[in-house]
């Protein structure tokens, strides 16, 4: 991995991993790693990770500099993953948030907010989602459950701004129809059609022949764009001095690498998403936070929590990183996707 640092620019890597598919699932994490450090971005956010596949992903990231967030496994077998450079990346927080009211998840599904003050001037926010699968839009308890579960990951966007810089972005099988619904829930002001909330894609006005994110195994004509990166507008900013404009959108995990036999050739199911964003110089100083101290900051235990810039209607507590969590067990039996009951999902208190 190239150890140069480009600070006049961010670069978000987002990708389904699909460690619930059994076949080769190693091999395939092994070359997904591959492919995330060739990339080298300074923020991951990586969806249905398992405990075999995260005991790859973690002394990987770890060895090649990056604060990694722990296993949130207690409510499913899959979980998402954060990591963050730790060059770039100082007071690094990561807080698990689940999702409730209509947005509760019968899935597993959950929102890893990411909190961390990069290169030392931009106190950032950076969310990993995995939304509600299947269901027709707007008229399935799948379609309730993902709009709900959208509006929740991009409150923490509005809430941040003004503060510095936030991303969402991560498998959010979300639709179009669904997408621009939930967008209207945040106009830029009273009366506005504009969203303060953007598509990077459509922001890159790459959406016209920008790839799908995810293809059906076994019936490639079926494809969808459901890996998205949001981020707010740049009028939502004051005087743009916390905004990273999107530079470049592209996706990787495009080769063929497994046999005839296999659900699908490529690494996942999904295309990662490699998104590049350009910084601003820092104008206004006394507008940032300053860093007592690099590395991760040591965050409470469950019952101690704090909720940090959150406005989101779940319940959250913090999630060690790498630098304070023990190593992987991998004993869980991930052999079918499943969905998980709505009993199943721990209530976080």
């Amino acid at each position: 991995m190239s150890t140069d640092l480009d600070r006049s620019h961010l670069k978000l890597l987002s990708y389904n991993i699909d460690g619930l598919n059994e076949y080769q699932v190693l091999y395939r994490t092994q070359v997904i790693l591959g492919m995330i450090l060739s990339e080298a971005p300074d923020v991951i956010h990586l969806q249905e990770v398992i405990p075999e596949t995260y005991a790859l992903l973690r002394p990987t990231l770890d060895a090649n500099g990056y604060t990694c967030s722990g296993i949130s496994q207690q409510f499913s077998h899959y979980f998402t993953v954060s990591a963050v450079k730790k060059a770039r990346c100082s007071d690094v927080q990561f807080v698990l948030e689940d999702f409730r009211g209509d947005a509760a998840s019968r899935q597993g599904r959950l929102l890893l907010k990411t909190t961390a003050l990069v290169d030392s001037k931009w106190p950032s926010v950076f969310v990993n989602c995995h939304l509600e699968s299947t269901g027709t839009a707007f008229k399935s308890l799948e379609s309730k459950a993902r709009l709900g579960q959208l509006q929740q990951g991009l409150r923490h966007l509005v809430a941040h701004t003004g503060r510095g810089p936030c991303v969402l972005s991560g498998d959010l099988n979300i639709r179009d129809q669904e997408a621009a619904y939930v967008l209207k829930s945040f106009p830029r002001s009273r009366g506005s059609e504009e969203s303060q909330v953007i598509d990077v894609a459509t922001a890159l006005k790459t959406t016209k022949t920008y790839p799908p994110t995810w293809v059906m195994p076994g019936n490639a004509a079926v494809k969808c764009r459901f890996d998205r990166v949001y981020v707010t507008a740049p009028s939502s900013t004051t005087d743009g001095e916390f905004q990273w404009t999107p530079a470049s959108i592209e996706t990787i995990g495009h080769d063929e690498i497994l046999d005839d036999d296999a659900p699908y050739l490529t690494p996942s199911d999904h295309r990662g998403l490699v998104v590049r964003f350009t910084l601003p110089e820092a104008t206004n100083t006394a507008a940032a936070v300053p860093s007592s101290r690099s590395g991760t900051r040591d965050v409470p235990r469950t019952s101690e929590a704090s909720e940090p810039l959150s406005t989101g209607g779940g319940r959250k507590r913090a999630l060690p990183s790498t630098d304070d969590a023990g190593a992987a067990e991998p004993r869980v039996d991930a052999k079918k996707k499943r969905t998980v009951e709505a009993a199943e999902v721990i209530d976080l208190t």
